[in-house]
C-alpha cells in the first residue's frame, strides 16, 4: 500500500506543461467517481486486525493513507466544501446495504424517509429491560472535505454515523455559528477512545482552526460549484462495522 502511495505521488508531477493541468482526465465527470472516506481504525477494521494501522488511526478507505500529526497522534486538517445526508439499511450481516436513501429524503424504494419508511433512523426504542434498541436504518451526516495541505481539490468524505453523532452534531454548529460559506474556515480531526458496554471504539475529536486563506478559498469555492446538485458516491467499505461500533442514540 505504501508503494503504491509512493508512485501517486510521484506522477502528480506529471502534468501538462502548457496548461498545468494531468491529461486524459476531461471525460471524468464528478458521479463517475467514488469519494473516499475518512475513517477511524477501529477493533472490527481488517486493516487494524492485520497490523496495517492502529487503533484510533485516521486514514483514507480507498489508498490506506494514515494521517497523523509529527508526534505520530492521529490527526489531519481540512476544509468542509459540501454537506448531504444519507440513510443506510444494512444487511442482517453488515455485508452489504439493503436500503438506502442518497438524500437522506427518499429512499431508492421512492418512500419519503421521514413519514414512509418503517426504518426511521431517529425510531431509538425500549428494551423490556429499559435498554436504548438502535433503529434499523442510521443516518449519515458526510461532510465532502478536502484535506491539508490543500494542494490537491480530490475529496474526501467525512461520514458521521451512530458512533460520531455527537461530533457530527458538533460539527453542524461550528459551521453554523460562522455565519460564513461551509468552505471559509478551516478544521481539525484528530480522533479518542471511548468504551461503553460494547466495547472500546474510536470516535471524531473536530476542532476549528481559523480562516481560509483567500487563494485556497477561491479553489475552494470552484470545488464547491462543482459538486452543488451533482449526486455524490461515498465509498462504503466498511462503512457498516465503523457505524455500529459504538452504536450510541445519536443526540
Amino acid at each position: 500500500m505504501d508503494d503504491a502511495l509512493e508512485r501517486i505521488d510521484q506522477t502528480r508531477a506529471l502534468v501538462d506543461q502548457r496548461t498545468g493541468r494531468p491529461r486524459g482526465l476531461g471525460d471524468f465527470e464528478r458521479e463517475d467517481v467514488t469519494i473516499p472516506r475518512l475513517a477511524i481504525g477501529q477493533p472490527t477494521s481488517k486493516r487494524v486486525q492485520d497490523g496495517e494501522m492502529k487503533f484510533g488511526d485516521l486514514y483514507n478507505t480507498v489508498t490506506g493513507q494514515v494521517y497523523r500529526d509529527t508526534n505520530g497522534k492521529p490527526f489531519i486538517e481540512f476544509i468542509v466544501v459540501q454537506f448531504r445526508k444519507q440513510r443506510i439499511l444494512w444487511e442482517s450481516d453488515n455485508k452489504g446495504i439493503a436500503h438506502m436513501s442518497n438524500d437522506g429524503k427518499v429512499a431508492n424504494d421512492g418512500k419519503i424517509c421521514a413519514t414512509e419508511c418503517p426504518f426511521n433512523a431517529y425510531e431509538w426504542s425500549e428494551g423490556p429491560k429499559g435498554e436504548r434498541i438502535s433503529p434499523k436504518c442510521t443516518q449519515f451526516f458526510n461532510y465532502i472535505s478536502v484535506l491539508a495541505p490543500f494542494q490537491s481539490t480530490f475529496p474526501i468524505a467525512i461520514s458521521m454515523g451512530r458512533t460520531n453523532a455527537k461530533a457530527a452534531k458538533k460539527l453542524n454548529s461550528f459551521i453554523m455559528n460562522t455565519q460564513q460559506d461551509i468552505f471559509a474556515w478551516v478544521y481539525s480531526a484528530s480522533t479518542e477512545i471511548k468504551e461503553n458496554q460494547k466495547g472500546r471504539f474510536g470516535v471524531f475529536v473536530i476542532k476549528p482552526v481559523g480562516i481560509v486563506p483567500p487563494a485556497t478559498y477561491k479553489a475552494m469555492e470552484e470545488l464547491y460549484n462543482q459538486f452543488s446538485g451533482a449526486e455524490v458516491v461515498v465509498h462504503q467499505d466498511g462503512m457498516a462495522e465503523d457505524d455500529k461500533s459504538g452504536d450510541e442514540p445519536p443526540f
